[in-house]
């Protein structure tokens, strides 16, 4: 899971591209390897799905079986409840506006957007056989509590 925050996203505009830049300024990066992303690497796709989301959306707990998804916070505050291993237990993430979420392949997660929210989410490569739904009840509960 990776988390970056813009205090002002106008002030990360680079000069010359017009384009919000997530790490720092470079024209080709390091390919990253399927489910390997890191600060300073692409990763390469020849399509992507976009959604926006608001107040009043809902999901169920899920993961995307090969597939990354990103969100960014466009209005108001999303929190997401997330599991980076299996091991792990869940970690509560509160994104301001702004903020971008970058959650890698087999991340079981689930997100609730406050009062005024609008989020953009960005799934690439899409695959919607991939989404695999959690229906075990004692991982929803978990974490659900964790969104409390």
């Amino acid at each position: 899971m990776h988390i970056i925050r813009y205090n002002d996203a106008k002030g990360a505009i680079e000069s010359g591209r017009n384009l919000v830049k997530i790490v720092e300024p470079v024209l080709r990066k390091e390919v990253a390897q399927k489910g390997e992303w890191k600060p300073g690497t692409e990763i390469e796709c020849s399509r992507i799905e976009y959604s926006l989301c608001k107040h009043g959306t809902r999901e169920n707990l899920h993961y995307h079986k090969d597939t990354w998804e990103m969100y960014q916070v466009l209005e108001g505050e999303l929190a997401v409840a997330a599991k980076c291993s299996d091991t792990a237990e869940y970690e509560k993430v509160v994104l301001q506006q702004n903020d971008i979420l970058m959650l890698p392949p087999q991340t079981p997660h689930i997100a609730k957007p406050g009062a005024d929210n609008i989020t953009q989410v960005i799934k690439f490569p899409p695959d919607p056989e991939g989404k695999v739904v959690i229906e075990d009840a004692a991982e929803i509960k978990a974490a659900e509590n964790v969104l409390e």
